[in-house]
Formats: C-alpha cells, structure tokens, sequence
C-alpha cells in the first residue's frame, strides 16, 4: 500500500508537471490560436476513452482474485480474453472513426458548420490510433502489475515514460513543429510504451508469456462484459454529472460565474483527490483478501481505510480553506471572486465523499458493483435535475447546493449500506468509522481558528502549519489506531532501509 501509495503520488506529480511546464511552450510554438485548437482536438478525442467500457477495471480484479487463489490456468485465460476483446474492438472503433473522419474531411462538421482541415484529420487520426489500438488494450494489459502486487513497478513504469513523454514534447514544441508531427511524437510514445510493458511484464510476471490473442479469445471475452459494463456506466455518470453541472451553470448564469464555479471545484478537488490517490493501490489489496477468505483483515482495512482517507482529506480541506484567499485573485489575475459559501459546500461535499466512496471499495474490488454503479447513476441524474431546480434562484451556490444533496442521499447514506452487507457488518459500524474520523479533523479545525483570530495572511498560514504539525501526529494515532500506526511506521522505516 505504501509502496503503491509514493508510486501513485508521484505519477500525479508528473501529470501535473506536464500541464503546467507545457502549456507556455505550447504558447510559443503555436499561439493562443493553435494551442486552443489543438486543446479542443484533444478534448473530443478524450470522450473516445469511454470505448474502455470498464474493462481495465473488471479485468483487473478478475486478475487479482485469480492470482490470489493460483488459479495460474484461468489468469491467463481471462488475460487472453480481456485483451483480445479489447484490441479487436478498438480496432473496430478505428476503422469506424477513419470513416467518419474521411466524411467530414468532405462534408461539414456537425457544430463547425465546416470541414475539417487536413492537418486537423491527421491529428485527429494520429491521436485516436493511439488512443483505440494502443492505449485501452495497453491498459487491459498494463493491469497485470495491479493484479499481482505490482502495482509500484508498474506505475513507475509509467511515471518514466510519461518523464520521457515530456521531454520529447519540449524537444519537438521548441523546435516549432506542427500539431500533426507533435502527434506522431504522441503515439511513437505509446508505441514505446506497449514495448516497455510487455517486455517488463513477460520477465517478471512469467505467466504473461502465456498470453495469446486470437479470435476465440475474443468471443469468449464478450462473457466479461456484463460486469465491465457496470463499470463504465459509473465512468459514464461521473462525466455526466461533472459536465452536466457545468452546461446547467452556463445555461443560466454568465459566462464568468461558470469560470469562478470551475476555479472553486479545481480547489475543492486538491483536498478530494486523497482518496484517489489511495484507491488505486487499495483496490488489489481488498481483491486479494477476499479471495484468500480473510474477511477479518478485510475488514479492518476496509474501516483503516475510510478513517485515514476521510481525516486527510478533511484536514486538507482545512489547508485549501485557509489557503484560498492568499491565491485566488493572483491565480485568476484579479478577474473573479472568491464565494466563501460555495467553496465552503465543495470542501464539505469532498470530506463526505471521502467516507461514502472508500466505504465501497471492497465492493468495488470483487466486482459486485451493480448496485454501486446504479447508485452513481442516480447521483448524476438527481445532481443535474437539482441543478435545474436551484441555479434560476441561487445561482452557482444553488448547483453546488444540488450536489451534496445528491450525494448525501444516493452516497453518503446508501453506500454505508451496500458496505456493511457486503462486509456482513452492521451499517453503524460504517457510519462509526466515518465519524471517528471527522473527531479526528475537529481539532485541526480549532487551530486554524485560533491562528487566524491571532495572525492574518500568510503569517496565519504558517501558524497553522507549525501548530497543525505538533499535534497531527496524536490526531492520526487516534483516528488510525495505535497497532496500525506502529505497523506503518514499521514498513517504512523497513523501505527506507532498503
């Protein structure tokens, strides 16, 4: 977990590196023009991800509980089957896709009232080959690492082509190239890629050598997607609901509401992304204790887990709460204004999340997850229908409003329940653990109070900072218990060894 926890931390370092070192060299290369075309291109080609249709993630528990149980002969088999599924119907998906874009290389686009230009359809074409024959088959694949313990070679095999990524993106975006010949740099990286990861993976995980892709591998993989598909049904809700708020907000509000209703969900989700830093390599973990019958270890690690995710994120929701006023006016050049009440209803509706959400991760991991995907289904179509009801009268707050009620109703007062009959557990218990956690923030609460009733500005943050720091220790012994902070300390001072 810990390992998989740096790994995950440090991938989002990179992914956060590139959009930020990037976009200047992107400027210069191409002007605000090109670069917005180019970032409108990479935009549609994105929604083609959902053509995973969930796979990676219900073939990599199959994977995990198959490794668990040595079950080595069905590994391999459901391997086989996942990524021959999965290539032949990014294949497929391409072909259709060359199509349409040979139409509208012709006929006017949909929305453009034009056709496309000829370096758009290349790269266009370039992007959505990597995309649909590499990158979903790749990730099917790639899961190998996740399913049997992996998870931080795996990842840190990402995170040094993803380095090497950006460093032949500055190479290519100095010397001025074309959006076109930065594309084929694009998908000459994913080529490298799929070598890497299958070079790697046949030498450490040896029964990835038994793979085969072939056409009955590919029929027999349609049993997957029943489970699969419930899995992209959750990804499908989630993107309709994040965009669904936004096409809400700028129906009915000015255009600069909907930039200071952005702002404030991007600030909101530094404290919201803790728990998905932690799920990745959670996942595999409650995969493997499952399938080995130790439900007694899964679930003390199911309630580690909701304790630790929801203090961390309320304490950073704290840290983003006091942070905001120093940078929101620098960071949007003085444009917009800082609403304390709706940053005040995201922070509190991330918080929440972090316990209802972590609550189903063991669900999650052993694919029994119908439930949980028709539970996102109906927060993302009650989040929108709200969002109707309350933006005419109160505005952005009013569609941050609709959100945590969404969520309390279809999140944090269902999950605890799906959770507690999958842990055969009392639904108290669940709820138990979430609010040990939030006694756990309280205290931090108290200090940045009294800091900022006695200091202002930055010399309040860096009182928080000092007194936070004295006392978050005892805090995280209470919240994550004794035996397992002992346990932790233990491991890593054992990494630090090594």
């Amino acid at each position: 977990m810990l390992k998989g926890l740096g790994s995950s931390a440090f991938a989002q370092f990179i992914l956060v590196l590139q959009h930020i070192l990037l976009v200047p060299f992107f400027l210069e290369a191409w002007g605000a023009d090109g670069y917005g075309r180019w970032l409108a291109l990479s935009a549609f080609i994105s929604y083609l991800s959902l053509l995973d249709l969930g796979g990676q993630a219900y073939i990599a528990n199959l994977l995990a509980i198959k490794h668990a149980e040595k079950d080595w002969k069905e590994f391999s088999k459901v391997l086989s089957e996942g990524v021959s599924l999965f290539l032949f119907v990014g294949t497929a998906a391409l072909i259709v896709f060359l199509g349409g874009m040979w139409v509208f290389s012709i006929y006017p686009t949909p929305g453009l009232g034009r056709t496309l230009e000829s370096w758009e359809v290349w790269v266009l074409v370039l992007l959505g080959f990597q995309l649909l024959f590499l990158q979903i088959p790749c990730g099917v694949y790639g899961s190998v690492y996740r399913a049997t313990g992996l998870y931080a070679r795996g990842t840190m095999l990402g995170n040094l082509i993803r380095g090497l990524g950006i460093l032949i993106s500055l190479i290519l975006l100095v010397a001025k190239v074309s959006a076109v010949v930065f594309a084929v740099g694009v998908v000459l990286v994913s080529l490298l890629t799929a070598v890497v990861l299958i070079r790697d993976s046949r030498r450490v995980i040896p029964v990835c050598r038994e793979l085969s892709i072939e056409w009955s591998s590919f029929k027999q993989g349609f049993r997957h997607f029943n489970g699969s598909l419930y899995f992209w049904l959750m990804a499908l809700a989630q993107t309709v609901k994040n965009q669904g708020v936004l096409l809400v907000a700028a129906y009915f509000l000015p255009p600069a509401l909907v930039a200071v209703l952005t702002t404030h969900r991007t600030l909101s989700n530094l404290s919201g992304y803790i728990g998905v830093l932690f799920q990745g390599p959670a996942l595999p973990e409650l995969s493997f204790l499952w399938a080995e019958k130790r439900m007694d270890d899964l679930k003390r690690i199911s309630f580690l887990g909701i304790r630790i995710v929801v203090f961390l994120t309320g304490a950073s929701a704290i840290f983003v709460w006091l942070l905001t006023p120093q940078i929101y006016q620098g960071w949007t050049r003085g444009e917009l204004q800082i609403s304390y009440v709706l940053l005040g209803i995201l922070l509190v509706q991330a918080v929440l999340a972090a316990g209802w959400q972590t609550a189903c991760w063991g669900v999650i991991a052993v694919n029994r997850h119908q439930s949980v995907a028709f539970a996102f289904l109906g927060n993302s179509i009650t989040t929108i229908l709200l969002a109707l009801w309350f933006a005419p009268q109160w505005g952005i707050e009013g569609i941050a409003f609709a959100g945590i009620l969404a969520d309390l109703f279809f999140g944090f007062l269902l999950y605890p329940y799906l959770a507690a009959d999958f842990l055969e557990v009392s639904s108290i218990k669940i709820f138990g653990q979430i609010l040990w956690a939030m006694m756990g923030i309280v205290p931090l609460g108290v200090v940045a109070y009294i800091c900022f009733r006695l200091f202002a500005g930055w010399s309040g943050i860096g009182a928080y900072c000092l007194f936070s720091m004295l006392i978050v220790y005892p805090l995280f012994v209470f919240v994550a218990g004794k035996d397992e902070t002992a346990r932790c300390i233990s491991f890593a001072k054992s990494l630090l060894i090594k």
